[in-house]
């Protein structure tokens, strides 16, 4: 702490990281923030130090957007995503994992229990989503 000033934190103007899409309308506005910054405060970002990085704003799976949602509750959407990359902890994963359990699916009792059967034939699950 700087006694004088009773300062406790110094924050550099020219070190922060502002993110966008790689769409040429969000760095078009990234830039206007840059020239924005420099205007208000009159300082210039640091050239040496800045790096820009883009990525594809368009997802990789058709099913990434109604997962993510932002309209989703963020424990369901982890769920989902554990789900659609099949990493459940169903009955058939936990014994390759070493678990002693029973192989029958938890909800109907009738098949074993892994997640192709679990999300598409098992008919307790099919009747519960058809409700919703």
């Amino acid at each position: 702490m700087c006694r004088a000033t009773k300062l406790t934190h110094q924050c550099f103007a020219d070190e922060f990281t502002l993110c966008c899409k790689g769409e040429q309308v969000s760095i078009d506005k990234l830039l206007r923030g840059f020239n924005h910054f420099s205007q208000v405060l009159g300082l210039q970002a640091n050239k040496n130090k800045t790096e820009v990085y883009t990525c594809d704003s368009k997802p990789d799976v058709e099913w990434a957007r109604s997962i993510w949602s932002r309209y989703n509750v963020p424990k369901h959407r982890f769920c989902w995503w554990i789900a659609a990359h099949g990493r459940l902890p169903t009955a058939d994963r936990l014994i390759r994992l070493g678990a002693e359990i029973n192989k029958e699916c938890v909800l109907c009792l009738e098949a074993e229990e892994n997640h192709q059967y679990l999300f598409f034939k098992c008919k307790y699950f099919q009747e519960r989503q058809s409700v919703m």
